[in-house]
């Protein structure tokens, strides 16, 4: 990791810390519903960052892992011509009421998993709630309930770049959100070259607890983060036991931060006002 990087890694750990240190005192101050919906409120502001952080390095192509609704992938076709999202869901029930809610002329959806690069995977679903937003590939310790598996075909996430790539030979550094269910630490460290070569920045859903079986926790997937050249930058709290980290390549934070500095700093302090307000 270059010296450049480590100093804003070091900076960057500083202010996760903050962030906690804000969530720690929020659900004593307000209680338990107030916390949740302010939770949800950080959440979006977390959102609207990676977006914008997305304008501000001009990308053009994003990927979106476990779309369900492709919500991520309509919000960045949104905020600029030129640009394309290639939106992935395995679960083939909710992909089949995807396909009713229409689909903009450049988004293209995939009913495929994005994993380690196995080419079909099972994913567990609960037989009572098969449009669920917890499908996933690995079992949740805690959950109960009947559960049934579905076969889905799958790629890595080096081959869907490649995907995108090959489609747009003149794309650049893509965005990519990941909301896999326990899953990210598989999808991203199976593919970290294309991660590293390819990708400027990343939004994804990580647990601190043991909630998956045989999954990557937090830390191995932040680990694999900054082996590969990212910087974490800010975090939400969207659960007691999940939180949504952003994470920009070093290339993309370089870029923006020179010049972008004050908008960075402020975007990072209205992220918090949001947890003192």
């Amino acid at each position: 990791m270059t010296s450049v990087s480590r100093r804003a890694g070091t900076e960057a750990a500083m202010w996760l810390r903050l962030l906690d240190q804000e969530m720690g005192s929020l659900k004593p101050a307000r209680g338990q519903s107030e916390a949740a919906r302010f939770s949800r409120q950080r959440s979006q502001r977390l959102s609207r960052f990676f977006q914008a952080a997305l304008s501000h390095s001009d990308v053009s192509g994003m990927i979106e892992v476990g779309a369900r609704w492709a919500g991520a992938s309509r919000k960045f076709l949104e905020r600029g011509e030129d640009r394309v999202a290639h939106a992935y869901e395995a679960n083939p029930y909710v992909f089949a009421e995807l396909l009713q809610r229409g689909i903009p002329p450049s988004l293209s959806l995939f009913r495929e998993a994005i994993y380690d690069g196995s080419p079909e995977v099972q994913l567990r679903l609960r037989v009572d709630d098969r449009l669920g937003s917890n499908a996933s590939v690995k079992r949740r310790r805690s959950k109960s309930g009947e559960f049934i598996n579905v076969a889905s075909p799958a790629i890595s996430l080096g081959e869907a770049i490649k995907r995108m790539r090959n489609e747009d030979p003149g794309i650049g550094r893509i965005g990519l959100w990941i909301d896999a269910e326990g899953a990210a630490f598989d999808i991203l460290s199976s593919s970290a070259t294309s991660l590293s070569d390819h990708v400027a920045a990343i939004y994804v859903e990580l647990e601190d607890a043991d909630v998956w079986a045989e999954a990557g926790d937090a830390l191995s997937v932040v680990d694999t983060l900054v082996d590969c050249g990212f910087i974490p930058v800010a975090r939400d709290r969207e659960h007691p036991f999940a939180f949504n980290l952003l994470a920009l390549h070093a290339q993309t934070y370089k870029r923006i931060y020179p010049h972008g500095r004050k908008w960075l700093l402020a975007e990072r302090d209205r992220l918090a006002s949001g947890m003192k307000g």
